[in-house]
């Protein structure tokens, strides 16, 4: 028996719990996602926050594409997953440190991983 049916629910309102799972993931992992970049932006300005010279290049280098990451991963994770792939490739590449690897490089892979696989999924209409 259709239990929507009998409750008086429309069909809008009434689909599977499966199919409401990804909308809760996108949206916790945004959230992360921002905190990750909200603590990336606030290390950058504690860091600098004496030299406006290095906190004007830092943030211009590190802040600025990740809050355009931020804002493409809300409306086209595809696109913000490349983006991610691209800065997590070249975070690894730049710092050469397990640690910095750990802290920047590996969440940065592990959001665009995610991210790409969401675009994906929301462009075949999944």
């Amino acid at each position: 028996m259709n239990t929507a049916r009998m409750s008086g629910a429309s069909a809008s309102t009434s689909r599977p719990v499966v199919a409401r799972v990804p909308r809760v993931l996108r949206r916790v992992a945004l959230g992360v996602f921002c905190a990750w970049v909200a603590f990336w932006t606030w290390f950058v300005v504690a860091s600098h926050f004496n030299e406006p010279a290095s906190l004007l290049s830092e943030g211009a280098v590190v802040v600025l594409p990740l809050l355009t990451l931020a804002v493409l991963a809300w409306k086209k994770p595809f696109v913000a997953g490349i983006g991610l792939f691209i800065a997590a490739a070249a975070a690894t590449w730049f710092f050469r440190n397990w640690a910095a690897f750990l802290l920047l490089a590996a969440p940065a892979f592990a959001f665009a991983a995610f991210f790409t696989w969401l675009g994906r999924r929301e462009r075949s209409g999944v």
